[in-house]
């Protein structure tokens, strides 16, 4: 029995073998040596016949030889037979594999004929063709950047493009921020903007008054945030009335708690006469009376057989945790409150 030899040149692709009957490394670009099963080329950044190993990291988008391995082209800002060489900083990214030169300047450099060398004071940017601010002091710049290295009193920012505040003392503030290094009399803050406390109105020269509380006020109208004890009005100016309790009140000159005998927002107005005590500061309503008495008004009697007082509410006689209670006075002294 004889058998045809197979033509091993015909093998289809993804196969080798003198019967084609082994199928090429997964790792070939489905297609190897139609003999040996060694890969005839790699997937983009692999390499070795059976392209199991991974181009160098400093490889270019090329990626490497099957062969040896060796880039093909080097990533940008390295140069060399292995790519192993760092560009300088002058080049702007690339420069020539074989010699490192500077394939183009990085800006704040400009190309001498040979290399490239870093722009003269005063200049910056590409090739060195753009002159430094002139509200750069001395007219010295970032050679890159051309940001200033400092600015002239007075000014601040990337290019000392912006005035410092007029508040700042002789107009003088940090280049970089623009924070006034000191306050003109009467200001504070960043840009020394906000008045001192204690002080308002404009250039902030006018003092708040000392009957305002911790001496601060708006520093626009001079109006005090809060008064000092005894005092009430806008700008303090005004006593709290004397019937207020402790001449304590509002700043809108309502009483806080008022003296026994009186109610309303100023205590303006007396509790009903004779027996109320002390009555509601809003209603005028009695909440205490005198002995032997009861109601809203203190007008009624308690019953003499109330031993130990009666509520204020409604008269009854016992003790009560809610309703305040009131001591029955003895029946001839009773009698002689109401002849």
């Amino acid at each position: 029995m004889f058998r045809c030899d197979i033509d091993i040149s015909v093998c289809t692709d993804g196969t080798y073998g003198e019967e084609c009957e082994s199928l090429c490394p997964r790792e070939c670009h489905n297609t190897c040596n139609k003999k040996t099963g060694e890969c005839d080329r790699c997937p983009l950044g692999f390499t070795s016949r059976s392209c199991n190993r991974t181009c160098s990291s400093l490889c270019g988008s090329m990626g490497c030889n099957i062969k040896d391995g060796r880039c093909v082209n080097c990533a940008n800002g390295f140069w060399g037979k292995d790519c192993t060489k760092r560009c300088s900083r002058e080049c702007h990214s690339v420069c020539q594999r074989e010699s490192g030169y500077c394939k183009e300047c990085s800006s704040g450099y400009a190309f001498n004929g040979s290399t490239c060398v870093q722009c003269p004071s005063g200049y910056f940017g590409n090739s060195c063709v753009s002159k430094c601010d002139e509200n750069c002091k001395d007219g010295l710049c970032s050679a890159g950047s051309g940001n200033c290295t400092d600015c002239w009193d007075g000014k601040y920012g990337e290019k000392c493009q912006n005035n410092c505040s007029d508040k700042c003392l002789n107009s003088s503030c940090s280049a970089s921020t623009g924070k006034c290094f000191h306050c003109a009399v009467g200001y504070e803050g960043f840009e020394c903007k906000q008045c001192l406390v204690g002080y308002f109105g404009k250039a902030c020269r006018n003092m708040c008054t000392n009957n305002c509380k911790k001496h601060d006020c708006d520093h626009v109208k001079g109006t005090c945030f809060s008064c000092e004890d005894g005092m009430y009005g806008p700008y303090c100016n005004q006593t709290c009335p004397s019937v207020c309790k402790d001449r304590k009140c509002l700043q809108n000159g309502e009483c806080v708690a008022c003296k026994n005998g009186r109610y309303g927002l100023k205590c303006e107005f007396l509790c009903p006469p004779v027996w109320c005590l002390r009555c509601d500061k809003k209603t005028g309503l009695c909440f205490e009376c005198q002995s032997g008495r009861y109601g809203s008004d203190c007008l009624k009697m308690c019953m003499p057989e109330c031993k130990n007082g009666c509520s204020i509410t409604n008269g009854s006689c016992g003790q009560s945790r809610n309703i305040p209670l009131l001591k029955t006075p003895n029946a001839s002294k009773t009698n002689s409150i109401l002849n």
